[in-house]
């Protein structure tokens, strides 16, 4: 199974009644699992390559760095995005921040420093 049909697959396990709680559970965690995937690597010029896996293939997802959307992408065929920060273009302070990235059924934050 691709991650076109998994993850809205574990989404209706995890709300179908006819299942057994126990099967409805085990479907949560998986999909919890997905729900953390963010990774965050130094780049040149005090760049960080942001990666997550786990969203709808060929849909929208945004990019958001303390609440504010910074940008939309696309998931990749494999539900993957990825994306090259740069807090210095942003205009970002130095800091921590928190990137979110929000897709139809996944959002997943990480803590960063500029």
């Amino acid at each position: 199974m691709d991650a076109s049909t998994f993850v809205p697959a574990l989404v209706a396990a995890t709300r179908a009644t006819s299942l057994a709680r126990s099967a409805r559970n085990e479907a949560g965690r998986e999909l919890g699992r997905l729900e953390h995937a963010i990774r965050l690597s130094p780049g040149s010029g005090g760049t960080t390559a942001v990666t997550s896996t786990g969203f709808l293939p060929q849909h929208p997802v945004k990019l958001a760095i303390d609440g504010t959307v910074i940008t939309t992408l696309t998931a990749g065929h494999n539900g993957v995005v990825s994306y090259t920060l740069n807090p210095a273009a942003l205009g970002l302070h130095p800091g921590r921040h928190v990137l979110t990235l929000q897709g139809m059924l996944i959002t997943t934050t990480a803590s960063f420093g500029s």
